[in-house]
């Protein structure tokens, strides 16, 4: 919750104030069909297919997991 508030609040750019999301919703973890695709767009045509990885359900657990452990890194990184 913390890092998301500090985006919402956000960060001074080239002396400007500038906000990074406008709302946050942290009850969901869904992610839109139409973002998913253009993130596996981007990341075959930057790095590879064999970057894509699975998105079958055996690794949506671990993935959750490594989701929230990025956020607590994150959180910490921005406290300090």
């Amino acid at each position: 919750m913390t890092v998301a508030q500090k985006l919402y609040e956000g960060i001074s750019i080239n002396g400007e104030h500038k906000g990074l999301i406008t709302y946050m919703r942290t009850d969901s973890t869904r992610i839109s069909e139409e973002a998913k695709e253009m993130a596996r767009k981007y990341i075959t045509k930057e790095y590879g297919k064999e970057y894509l990885g699975s998105a079958s359900p055996k690794n949506k657990k671990r993935m959750i997991r490594m989701f929230k452990m990025h956020m607590k890194e994150l959180d910490q990184l921005i406290l300090t």
